[in-house]
């Protein structure tokens, strides 16, 4: 019999990976079943350098199911990605995607997979550092609402929004289900260009034509109409999520494409009431005082009135990192943050009305000549979204 030890990996730029399993011949063992052995063996190559991944090869005895499984409690709540090498084509292909446990485990099974090539990739150290959030210390805020997309599709906890339906005050769009997607551990909301004419079926007041024609021309000039995303967790038909006061946090990376309208908000449960922005995005939109507007965040109240903040340029990581943003809202303020630091403070717009948590990406009509969206092969101007969560009384 194989001897059981604790073994270590290099995986992409992280310090090391625990391993336990059986050391055979060749190399240390991932994992072991009752049934099958496997063996990985770390090839040559930079595998402890920033951005670089560890590639291993496998075998088993009995050829049956594959059961790789890390474990390390530093890495509780990381991503661990594996890429399996396709013989035809010699290019890894993912395969799967799996966020760590409390305790820093995870598994990935299957049959038959225990003679691939693999690649496995873990996210960078220092990212995880750097978007940390740390709930506001108080003893009144107890977690009510999670969601880490998880799964392959978008989870009961939450509705599509104006499905199919022209979305109200806005001339080029219309909310698409296809455009909200669920892999890889997070949420993709997009924003995509359907083509040149309206499309028959969509529901709700179908736009003028001639405010059409004088307003949905992208860049070029070419008429354009676009799919926007939109979720939400409030309805009637099950059991919704509504919350009055507490905190709420979402880790989100914008796309810096301009011309869309991409938000974490909150929208009051039943109209008139006071909207509460989280965090928008414009993507890289300068306005007519060449502020660069890619993030803005506040209120709005009343019929007309609202309290928002530019967040400033020295912020230029939307399109490459995850930030997370979040409100801490009470009677008597509001606290916007990203992670730690507080951007906005006010006590206008205050309300005691439940709101519901809403995440979109829509084309708004004045961005159409900064060619929102894209053709329809490519899904360009995404805002993805690693997990939500709300805090509540």
């Amino acid at each position: 019999m194989p001897s059981r030890r604790l073994t270590t990996l290099t995986v992409s730029g992280l310090a090391s990976v625990a391993l336990l399993g059986s050391v055979l011949s060749g190399g240390p063992s991932v994992a072991a079943t009752s049934s099958t052995t496997v063996l990985v063996r770390t090839l040559p190559g930079n595998a402890g350098d920033s951005g670089s991944s560890t590639t291993a090869s496998t075998g088993s005895t009995k050829n049956r199911d594959l059961v790789v499984a890390w474990t390390n409690h530093k890495l509780a709540g990381r991503y661990i990605s594996f890429y399996a090498l396709n013989p035809s084509t010699r290019k890894f292909v993912y395969k799967k995607r799996i966020r760590t446990n409390s305790v820093g485990e995870a598994n990935f099974s299957g049959a038959g997979l225990a003679k691939l090539r693999w690649k496995v990739v873990a996210a960078k150290t220092s990212r995880t550092r750097a978007d940390s959030y740390t709930m506001p210390r108080t003893t009144v805020w107890k977690q009510a609402f999670f969601d880490d997309f998880s799964g392959s599709a978008l989870g009961a906890k939450w509705r599509q929004r104006y499905p199919n339906t022209w979305l109200p005050g806005r001339t080029c769009t219309f909310s698409s289900p296809d455009m909200v997607k669920v892999g890889y551990g997070r949420a993709a909301l997009s924003t995509q260009r359907y083509g040149s004419s309206r499309p028959s079926g969509i529901k709700g007041p179908m736009p003028s034509s001639s405010k059409f024609a004088s307003t949905c021309k992208d860049k070029s000039g070419r008429p354009s109409v676009y799919k926007s995303a939109a979720i939400d967790t409030a309805t009637a038909d099950r059991n919704q999520f509504t919350m009055l006061h507490g905190v709420v946090a979402a880790r989100v990376k914008f796309s810096p494409r301009p011309g869309q309208h991409a938000a974490v908000w909150l929208p009051a449960n039943g109209a008139g009431d006071t909207e509460i922005d989280v965090v928008e995005s414009n993507g890289n939109y300068y306005d007519s005082r060449k502020r660069r507007r890619a993030m803005v965040a506040g209120v709005y109240y009343g019929s007309s009135s609202k309290v928002q903040t530019v967040v400033p340029d020295s912020y230029k990581t939307w399109s490459s990192k995850y930030h997370t943003f979040s409100v801490e809202w009470t009677a008597s303020q509001y606290i916007f943050r990203i992670g730690s630091r507080v951007i906005l403070r006010t006590t206008k717009g205050r309300t005691s009305h439940d709101h519901y948590l809403s995440l979109t990406n829509f084309v708004a009509d004045w961005a159409i000549k900064n060619n929102a969206g894209n053709d329809s092969s490519k899904l360009a101007s995404s805002m993805y979204v690693d997990w939500v969560k709300a805090w509540t009384k």
